[in-house]
């Protein structure tokens, strides 16, 4: 319509899609210059180059998902692996080659591996993660080995992420994630209600890359405030929680830096239950060193059945190779060493030696 102000006449312009075909879904993606949009068993395609065209003859159009293998459930998600459109449903994806001139699309795979869960895919260097109910895999292993059980990124995580997944469902939360490149880490976040009263937190398990050829390791991390959305600007992650807009930043040691809610965070570093050499045998620890920055308070468990045996802890030195060791006589057929960084410090850990009687 045309508003009149003065001698000036502005003529407002919807921007909305307003062509009848467009199936105004939540499940959308770009690629070769077009917008795909998943539709129940359908992928509808706008113009290229004309998001708000989705009528076009030989221009838009659709590729009929539920026509082909596995194609009997919605598709639930969608993202890009090297160049082409993966769209998935719950039980299986289809990997499909898109071109500007639909005439070139063409399907080029399809396995039954699947996701319901939209927002957490991510391209991730030449690699497509995305959260399965078996935990996060990648398309290069997974589709491989055509199953989720095989050896992949996410399986050290498993137990843990799978138990928030099906609750995330439960509860009705989306997970999300996303790849932050500049510090090669790909993120997984499971928004959810304190089970202590009101409000929100969100539980984030990130996957950091390392060398060609080197393993990655996973870090667990527990925000106090709940994750909307995710995205990078410039160098920066952000999130939106709520009406806020937080910047994660490696360089600040507390939570909402400068605010009335700023809150501190501790850092735990945890091993698994470690035989040190014959299993069932009893080993007995002397002491140990510890070699890092930051000073940590040590705990040893002893008692695999009960995960809340562990031994008094105590503060330790930042580095303790110089003179003798720390006295830690600790006798048990496995033994669990937790670390506790005290929040407000910024700390690195190095190295840990646990010295033995033989």
């Amino acid at each position: 319509d045309s508003v009149a102000n003065g001698t000036i006449s502005f003529r407002a312009i919807s921007r909305r899609v307003e062509d009848t075909r467009c199936p105004n879904s939540k499940i959308v993606r770009i690629a070769a210059s077009k917008v795909y949009a998943g539709d129940g068993d359908i992928l509808s395609y706008s113009a290229t180059n004309q998001p708000l065209d989705w009528t076009s003859v030989e221009d838009a159009g659709f590729w009929a998902f539920g026509l082909h293998e596995y194609g009997s459930n919605p598709v639930s998600a969608m993202d890009i692996y090297r160049g082409n459109l993966v769209a998935f449903n719950v039980e299986a994806f289809q990997m499909l080659n898109v071109d500007a001139d639909p005439a070139n699309m063409s399907k080029l795979d399809e396995l039954p591996i699947g996701t319901s869960f939209a927002k957490a895919t991510s391209p991730v260097s030449s690699d497509l993660f995305f959260l399965s109910s078996e935990g996060v895999r990648t398309i290069g292993i997974a589709a491989g080995s055509t199953n989720l059980q095989a050896g992949d990124v996410g399986m050290p995580v498993d137990p843990l992420i799978t138990a928030l997944a099906a609750q995330a469902v439960t509860d009705g939360e989306e997970p999300m994630s996303i790849y932050y490149p500049n510090a090669g880490q790909y993120w997984v976040c499971f928004p959810r209600a304190l089970a202590t009263g009101p409000g929100f937190e969100t539980e984030v398990f990130v996957y950091t890359m390392t060398r060609t050829g080197g393993v990655g390791a996973w870090s667990r991390y527990v925000y106090p405030f709940r994750f909307d959305g995710l995205a990078q600007r410039g160098d920066t992650m952000i999130v939106r929680s709520g009406d806020d807009i937080i910047e994660i930043s490696e360089d600040l040691l507390t939570d909402f830096a400068g605010d009335e809610d700023e809150l501190g965070f501790e850092g735990v570093l945890q091993w698994p239950w470690l035989d040190f050499g014959a299993p069932g045998a009893d080993k007995q620890v002397e002491g140990f060193d510890i070699v890092g920055t930051g000073t940590s308070s040590i705990e040893f468990g002893y008692d695999q059945t009960n995960l809340a045996a562990f031994t008094t802890p105590y503060q330790v030195p930042a580095d303790t190779l110089p003179g003798q060791m720390i006295g830690m006589p600790v006798t048990a057929p496995t033994l669990s060493i937790r670390l506790t960084y005290a929040a407000g410090q910024a700390w690195q850990f190095d190295a840990l030696n646990v010295y033995l009687v033989r």
